[in-house]
């Protein structure tokens, strides 16, 4: 179990690190020729590019999955900077008739709340187990759903018949074992979230992340219903047109240091 944790807090650890280097910059300021920056910035935007989108397609299936994207902008240098986001916008509902699984309806806003080891976790990913000890956790990673009665997780006698309300109440043989917590957040706080697979995140700074005021928002738990993944069609031919954009920025920076290297070369008495 120790060593469980410390692959998971060091996947977390991960995490952030890749998403701050999705989200930074990359200015290359050591690179003084302005033509091979251009293209160095460039390349770059388009290798993140390529990695988006086979992410993307990986996860089509994936219930819960948020579609992420980049924004190629360029400034006025022409340098060209990629931007992530994520489409919070909820995917189609499917009725399983499973009663092991659920979705949210929060007016794309909302989120089931889980517990990581030593963190909070967010998905709408509904696919729903019970692990060796009876808790109510996730399919993906048995990660246990927060109890807003507190008292840890939530747990529902084996063999039980198991009904959740659709203010996420839990019933099991008709009596109340707790209720699942659901956090619905404002712009802000979205903006807060952190991805660790697609269908879970995090907060950046460890913090809650802001939430809506109680009395702007209602949610719905749907017991029986899944949330598809809300990417809306596979781009696969995408990612072979950002390889070769890649590749042909590769052949120019290659080309401009070849010129660079003759012309020094030239330059010398």
């Amino acid at each position: 179990m120790k060593n469980k944790r410390h692959i998971l807090g060091a996947f977390i650890a991960l995490a952030f690190l890749v998403t701050e280097s999705r989200a930074q910059d990359y200015e290359y300021d050591e690179v003084l020729e302005p033509s091979m920056k251009m293209g160095m910035e460039s390349l770059r935007a388009h290798q993140m590019q390529a990695m988006n989108y086979v992410f993307y397609n990986m996860n089509v299936g994936t219930p819960g999955f948020l579609e992420p994207g980049l924004w190629n902008i360029r400034n006025k240098e022409g340098s060209v900077k990629a931007r992530p986001f994520y489409r919070w916008i909820m995917g189609p509902l499917t009725q399983t008739r499973d009663h092991m699984t659920m979705a949210l309806d929060a007016n794309s806003r909302g989120f089931f709340v889980v517990q990581l080891p030593g963190a909070l976790s967010y998905t709408r990913d509904g696919r729903i187990r019970l692990d060796t000890s009876n808790r109510l956790v996730t399919m993906q990673g048995s990660y246990p759903f927060v109890n807003v009665y507190g008292g840890g997780a939530i747990i529902v006698p084996q063999g039980a018949d198991l009904s959740i309300s659709r203010s996420g109440v839990v019933y099991a043989d008709g009596d109340a074992v707790g209720k699942i917590k659901v956090d619905v957040f404002s712009n802000a706080g979205l903006n807060r979230l952190v991805v660790l697979n697609g269908s879970f995140f995090v907060s950046s700074n460890g913090e809650e992340p802001e939430l809506m005021p109680p009395d702007d928002y209602k949610y719905s738990v749907l017991q029986g219903f899944i949330e598809e993944s809300n990417v809306t069609k596979g781009i696969v031919g995408d990612v072979a047109m950002l390889k070769n954009a890649s590749n042909g920025e590769t052949k120019a920076l290659k080309i401009i240091g070849r010129i660079i290297s003759s012309a020094v070369q030239m330059a010398q008495p």
